[in-house]
């Protein structure tokens, strides 16, 4: 009986367990495509990644080449997003420049992508000569020369990397 009585309990508190983690699921709100960009963004980062260093080969550059752009155009696809590239199906993703240009007919024109005139998580920022990722406060994951790193560029008080040299930033929307 007593045997009985504790497999009854114990189907009870998995089927329960079991019941309060789905409700605990279902409360909570779907990513948006925002945060999906900037988590794979860090998670590449944290990951040690560098596939986009100056040396690594790409199709789109080869290798002894800049790959920021491709390293944001690689982050969105990863997570199901498109960029706009240069010449339809014949060139790389657009560069550093056009992320930088709040009036980039290539990003303007483009159907999931909006300028906004200030950064949140997951927005890509550029300058017109570097372009990132922002993947949290204050912080930035892009690719540098030898590794990707995620520091305060983009809002540094003064010099290159700081606010006020930032020119758009832009938010994927589909």
């Amino acid at each position: 009986m007593a045997l009985r009585i504790l497999a009854v309990l114990a189907v009870l508190t998995l089927v329960l367990t079991s019941w309060v983690g789905t409700a605990e699921a279902q409360r909570k709100p779907p990513k948006t495509m925002s945060q999906k960009i900037a988590e794979k963004a860090k998670e590449y980062a944290d990951a040690g990644r560098t596939d986009w260093t100056y040396a690594a080969y790409n199709w789109y550059t080869g290798s002894d080449a800049y790959k920021c752009n491709i390293f944001v155009a690689d982050v969105v696809k990863a997570v199901g997003g498109t960029v706009p590239h240069r010449w339809w199906g014949m060139s790389g993703p657009i560069g550093a420049g056009e992320w930088g240009n709040p009036n980039s007919t290539l990003l303007t024109e483009a159907p999931c992508w909006s300028y906004r005139s200030s950064p949140s998580e997951g927005y890509v920022i550029g300058d017109g000569r570097h372009v990132g990722i922002v993947t949290g406060s204050r912080e930035t994951t892009s690719a540098m020369k030898t590794e990707l790193v995620s520091n305060d560029w983009g809002f540094r008080s003064f010099g290159s990397g700081s606010r006020s040299s930032m020119k758009a930033y832009w938010k994927y929307i589909c």
